[in-house]
């Protein structure tokens, strides 16, 4: 059950247009924005738009309409559960159907339909997504027989560790816009990972009329949520706007002593620096605190060697067990319209993603049917963050040749990321035996954690893309690609590594298209030979091909399609050892 009230005027959408807002509620969005992106630049605005002007033509400027946003469509007000155009796969905006890779896009209304608000329960009703569980605070995602460890955050490639999960699975969707799953290979934006999928995560974005929603929600086992979302112009010529977002939710569960809460703080400038260059300024924070966090699984099996049955609402870990999250995120945009409808764009990310961990877990052995016995406890604590900071910067444009119009995107993008950890183990004679898993309760008290280890790691990536889309006929469409990449890392050193990427698309009909694609990807590892050396990195290939169509403006997507696979270099073992005593392959 969900409760919404809200005050929105939103041209854009049909909604019904609202009164211009009275300076008490601009200044409650300014104190909002001040708030998240702790910039103390909204006050100066307010007060030159209240100060009477010298000369009212003075005051009158060229409102700045922005006729394409880089990253596509915005979804939020449009009424759809389908994009309009997408630039996740190339840089290129294209709609769906003419972009030949499968991608699938849950869009801003269907989030708030169905009570989608976090990306877990986004996955869930993505096709061609299947999810892993591991424990109450980690999931994995699968695509087409792979892990997804890509996202990206507007486009900005981030890669998730699983095993130090840290906040990229419990995002809350509350500032979203919509959420892009891009399957196959995308090694031409990404540079690294597997070749199953990528989830680009595209914030919203500050709206040109004044908007406003209050949201509040309740549901089973004592869940309760509440939202607030404020946006809308900060001067009276509408070019500076603004938008605030926060969120939090508190819930239960049908597991035994579990529980957690999440909450989420989003803000967004928008500027507009003359006719043709757009200033975007933002943060955000998420925080997941749970309590009773279970670690691993249930034992398949007893001592016997017969199923271990046991209820729905068992949870192994302890009631004192947590694995808190949290991310960070800062991030600026540039972008510049030239005379000739060309585009540079400078996007800039700097994003914290961050685990306190104290985990205690009865998940080791196999229970005694009669006694219980048998059982001990997984234990251990983990603090740790990755910091990382992201630069990507590209041109856009149309171009014309042999008299047909084509388009073209040259960019290059750098990062660094520097993960640190801590690692604590129970102090000397703590008792981790459980003497009675079938009556057990979590009941068991926290150890004194001692350090046990440490990790500091560094890598950095780099690379330059070009892709170009040529018109060949009016049906056919062909677009060509590739990347230069770089990785340095403790243990490996790639420079030069070519990505490329080809598709075509050609349209049966204006609303039926066939597409084919190659696209590629590659992942450096650290296993080592028996001479000590790395080996070479996992090469990713995807081979796809389909139809795709479009009906009613785009309001219906449909699409079929075949698709291959492909992973060289994957490391098997050879039964030696490497120089330093490791498990060589």
């Amino acid at each position: 059950m969900s409760v919404v009230v809200s005050r929105t005027a939103q041209a854009r959408s049909g909604r019904i247009p609202a009164e211009r807002p009275s300076a008490p509620s601009l200044s409650l969005l300014t104190v909002a924005l001040s708030g998240v992106l702790g910039l103390g630049l909204f006050a100066p605005a307010v007060q030159a738009e209240e100060a009477p002007p010298e000369d009212a033509a003075a005051q009158t400027l060229p409102t700045v309409q922005v006729t394409a946003n880089q990253l596509g469509t915005v979804t939020e007000g449009s009424g759809s559960y389908t994009p309009g155009t997408i630039a996740t796969a190339t840089r290129l905006v294209l709609s769906p159907r003419q972009t030949p890779q499968s991608i699938s896009v849950i869009t801003r209304q269907e989030m708030n339909d169905f009570g989608l608000n976090g990306i877990d329960d986004v996955m869930k009703v993505t096709p061609g997504i299947s999810i892993v569980t591991y424990d109450s605070e980690r999931t994995e995602y699968y695509a087409r027989g792979f892990a997804v460890q890509n996202f990206q955050y507007d486009g900005i490639p981030m890669a998730r560790d699983s095993a130090y999960s840290a906040g990229n699975t419990l995002s809350d969707t509350a500032i979203y816009d919509r959420i892009e799953v891009l399957k196959g290979a995308t090694g031409l934006l990404t540079g690294m990972g597997d070749p199953g999928a990528t989830i680009n995560l595209v914030r919203k974005k500050p709206t040109r009329a004044p908007a406003g929603s209050v949201t509040l929600g309740a549901g089973s086992w004592d869940s309760y949520r509440a939202g607030v979302d404020v946006g809308g112009p900060l001067t009276g010529s509408g070019r500076v706007r603004g938008r605030a977002v926060a969120a939090y939710q508190d819930k239960q569960s049908n597991v035994d002593h579990y529980q957690r809460s999440n909450e989420v703080f989003y803000g967004i400038l928008e500027t507009d620096i003359g006719d043709s260059t757009l200033l975007t300024v933002g943060a955000d924070y998420q925080d997941s605190d749970p309590k009773g966090s279970s670690w691993g699984g249930i034992p398949l099996l007893d001592s016997a060697g017969k199923f271990n049955r046991m209820p729905r609402s068992f949870n192994n870990g302890a009631r004192w067990s947590r694995w808190g999250q949290y991310a960070r995120t800062g991030f600026a945009t540039l972008e510049h319209t030239f005379g000739n409808d060309w585009v540079a764009k400078l996007q800039l990310n700097h994003q914290v993603n961050g685990y306190d961990a104290s985990l205690g877990a009865a998940a080791g052995g196999n229970p005694d049917p009669v006694t219980g016995e048998g059982v001990s406890m997984w234990l251990g604590q983990y603090i740790g963050k990755t910091t990382s900071n992201a630069a990507d910067l590209y041109v856009s444009g149309r171009f014309e040749w042999f008299g047909r119009q084509h388009e073209l995107v040259v960019g290059g993008s750098v990062s660094r990321k520097r993960w640190v950890n801590n690692g604590y183990s129970p102090q000397p004679g703590y008792v981790s035996d459980v003497a009675d898993y079938y009556a057990w309760t979590g009941d068991m008290p926290e150890p004194d954690w001692q350090w046990s280890y440490g990790d500091n790691q560094v890598t950095r990536e780099s690379g330059a893309y070009v892709v170009g889309r040529f018109d060949l006929a009016d049906p056919l469409k062909l677009i060509l690609g590739s990347r230069i990449a770089n990785y340095t890392s403790p243990d490996t050193d790639e420079s030069g590594v070519v990505v490329p990427y080809a598709g075509v698309v050609y349209d049966l009909s204006r609303t039926v298209s066939v597409f084919a694609s190659y696209s590629t990807i590659f992942k450096p590892q650290g296993n080592q030979d028996e001479q000590g050396r790395v080996l070479d990195p996992l090469e990713g290939r995807s081979y796809e091909a389909g139809l795709k169509a479009e009906f009613y403006e785009g309001r219906l997507n449909a699409s079929a399609a075949v698709f291959q696979l492909e992973q060289d270099n994957y490391a098997q073992p050879t039964g030696g050892r490497t120089p330093s005593g490791g498990i060589a392959y």
